[in-house]
């Protein structure tokens, strides 16, 4: 039902995939999700990655950083700015997958509305209800895939090519359509330059003083326009169908 069936086509003649690089899967079942809610608590101290973890829920996601701390996070009708949950307790509660993958470095992925993807290098977020995630001990495989899922190409090529799964505005994503996200095939030496910029992007959104810094903010804009440029070029548009996805993500 697309308007740009060329384009997506084009886009699917890639001859790689994300499931190629690392699986995305579900971040935990509906019952871990409530069973993980008396576990919560709003931490007033300053957070300790030795004896806590941090929990993000759709959200409290942003492109490419979590806004753990900044933005208030809903979860099954409770309210949390800092929420954490002490890591024995959750990792002696959950003796299972979720508590496996909640403690690996890892991409976690918006479920709802934008395709919105932020980066946990160290194990030391819990993602919760209506998240996806994708496990991959390469931070640096992590970083290129965190590239091309925050980019303006993937928002547009699955919104457009799942329209069913439309939700107010944006898309209900899947595991499936991550994985089947198509992909050009890169050497490391080809990778570097995206890794690169969404190392500079970490550095700027980590600082203490991100969230009222705009000078910080304007920069880290300036930096996911490259990589939106960057990746465009590696899907060979022409500078028309880049004004197809630009205009189509403007007027979302």
């Amino acid at each position: 039902f697309s308007d740009h069936l060329e384009l997506l086509l084009k886009i699917d003649t890639m001859p790689s995939k994300v499931s190629d690089l690392a699986k995305c899967e579900n971040a935990c079942a509906t019952s871990d999700a409530y069973k993980l809610d008396p576990l919560i608590k709003d931490s007033p101290e300053p957070f300790d990655r030795n004896k806590q973890m941090k929990i993000v829920n759709t959200g409290t996601i942003g492109k490419y950083y979590p806004r753990w701390g900044n933005r208030e996070m809903t979860y099954l009708g409770h309210k949390y700015l800092c929420p954490v949950v002490e890591k024995g307790e959750f990792l002696h509660s959950f003796r299972n997958s979720y508590s496996q993958k909640s403690a690996q470095p890892k991409i976690i992925i918006k479920g709802l509305n934008l395709l919105d993807a932020c980066l946990d290098s160290d194990g030391n977020i819990i993602p919760g209800k209506s998240t996806l995630i994708i496990t991959e001990g390469d931070t640096k495989r992590l970083k290129f895939l965190l590239s091309i899922i925050d980019s303006q190409l993937a928002f547009f090529y699955l919104r457009e090519r799942y329209l069913a799964s439309s939700y107010n505005l944006g898309t209900s994503f899947t595991k499936e359509m991550i994985n089947d996200l198509p992909l050009p095939l890169l050497n490391a030496e080809q990778k570097k330059p995206f890794i690169s910029l969404v190392d500079n992007i970490l550095t700027i959104t980590t600082s203490a003083d991100y969230f009222e810094n705009k000078g910080k903010q304007s920069k880290v804009k300036e930096y996911e326009r490259q990589i939106d440029q960057m990746v465009y070029e590696l899907y060979n548009l022409t500078p028309e169908e880049i004004e197809i996805v630009n205009s189509s993500i403007k007027q979302h």
